[in-house]
């Protein structure tokens, strides 16, 4: 299987098992899952899209088998689901991708492209040795105008572009210098870990404490450790993260697909049909695809998890 959507991955483990399970059943949360038939004798390919309601992106969640990702059929499963998440109302399709991977290019070559790249670093120990006070506190909805500001200065425009500011400052957590805004973290948590999504001025003052003492705060362990992803402009933060003992995983590709004309583009695009299937109480309802030429696809439909 490969896993296209790390903070899901990284917080709640396979999909499979109960915790992934346990994601499905938020009403906020929308799960679509297609079935494309292969030929010759091979292994269909099945691919996941989610979307949280209200938001202007959608994510592939998972691709399997991994061996068959090279499937000619992978052209019409990625039109399949980027038509349920422009139903759904999703401008952009996102996914993160090992660039090594051989999905890599499949994806670019599925209407994908890149605006960013990032390396997800693993705390599982906590850090000691720290003052208990702590300059964090939990976000609050006066804090919204600056972290839009922040979010504005230090996210280049290539990134805003494919993946807007969607504030979630229930989970967030902000720190302020001298009047002003210095960090923002997005903080998403699962039984399988934590998972940081990090906006720290480089200006900020004593960045590496202000970094150990998040991470203190959070209490790291190996059942349930922190990992921060680190985008490639973020580049500087990686050697106070490699102080603090963090492994890293592979760099990975931020890909994007927009969306906006979603509707007018899938016109335009090969035909698919689309045939309806049955799934089992409490899983994703799923949809065979099958590349058709002229015939013509039935109509997309809202599916989410019960």
């Amino acid at each position: 299987m490969l896993y296209l959507d790390s903070a899901l991955r990284l917080t709640h483990g396979s999909p499979f098992k109960l915790a992934g399970m346990l994601t499905r059943l938020r009403s906020s949360n929308e799960f679509f899952t297609a079935i494309a038939p292969a030929a010759d004798g091979a292994r269909p390919l099945i691919g996941q899209v989610s979307y949280h309601g209200g938001e202007k992106c959608a994510r592939l969640t998972y691709l399997m088998p991994l061996d068959e990702i090279s499937s000619p059929v992978l052209p019409a499963l990625m039109e399949a689901l980027a038509w349920q998440a422009g139903d759904w109302g999703a401008f952009h399709l996102l996914a993160e991708v090992e660039e090594r991977s051989p999905a890599f290019e499949r994806l670019r070559a599925a209407g994908f492209s890149t605006y960013a790249r990032q390396r997800v670093w693993r705390l599982e120990a906590a850090l000691t040795g720290l003052s208990e006070a702590t300059p964090w506190r939990a976000a609050a909805s006066l804090d919204e105008q600056a972290v839009r500001n922040l979010h504005a200065q230090m996210i280049p425009p290539l990134v805003q572009a494919a993946e807007p500011l969607n504030l979630h400052l229930s989970r967030g957590l902000v720190v302020h210098q001298k009047g002003e805004l210095a960090a923002y973290v997005e903080v998403t948590g699962g039984p399988a870990g934590i998972y940081l999504q990090l906006l720290i001025h480089p200006d900020a003052a004593d960045a590496p404490t202000l970094l150990a003492s998040l991470i203190a705060r959070l209490h790291p362990t190996p059942k349930r450790p922190v990992y921060a992803a680190v985008r490639s402009y973020e580049a500087w933060l990686e050697p106070l993260l490699e102080d603090f003992g963090a492994g890293v995983g592979p760099r990975q590709a931020l890909l994007v697909r927009h969306l906006a004309n979603a509707a007018r583009v899938m016109q335009a695009l090969p035909r698919l049909n689309v045939l309806e299937g049955r799934a089992e109480p409490g899983a994703p309802i799923v949809r065979s695809i099958q590349a058709a030429g002229e015939m013509t696809p039935a109509a997309p439909y809202k599916t989410q998890e019960p």
